[in-house]
């Protein structure tokens, strides 16, 4: 009889086969779960986004003319420029702590007046982060009889 052990081979290699198969399988899980969480920041910082352009329509849409909804604008906190002859605005959504979501909102406007009134129309484009591309454009307009 022989006393010596001897492993088998095939047992080996199926270990390392199963080995091989479950660093794969982590690998994967852990690309999906990573995938995920981007895909949710964004979802995130887009709903933000939306939700911070239709306030500014709102503030926008609701004066009469430019000049009264770039005053309104002024007034408001989040604004660094403003300028009612170019129709730019810019306006600033920092968090005060600075580690809050950086939002930077511009706003393109233009006036078409008319003998029956005026239709004012604007681009309301909002920036995450510094970006060069806008998350999300809001396109607005509103008439006004005279």
């Amino acid at each position: 009889m022989n006393s010596k052990t001897t492993r088998n081979p095939v047992f080996i290699v199926e270990l390392l086969g199963l080995f091989v198969l479950m660093v794969m399988l982590t690998v994967v899980i852990t690309g999906t779960f990573m995938s995920a969480r981007a895909q949710s920041l964004y979802a995130k910082h887009l709903t933000e986004a939306v939700g911070l352009a239709s306030d500014v329509a709102e503030v926008g849409m609701a004066a009469a003319d430019r000049e009264e909804a770039f005053s309104l604008f002024e007034k408001m906190e989040q604004t660094v420029s403003a300028d009612p002859a170019a129709g730019t605005l810019e306006m600033d959504f920092t968090d005060k702590s600075g580690k809050a979501d950086r939002y930077t909102v511009q706003i393109a406007w233009s006036e078409d007046a008319s003998e029956a009134g005026t239709f004012s129309e604007s681009d309301i484009m909002v920036y995450y982060g510094g970006e060069a591309e806008p998350l999300y454009t809001l396109h607005a307009g509103s008439y006004r009889k005279r």
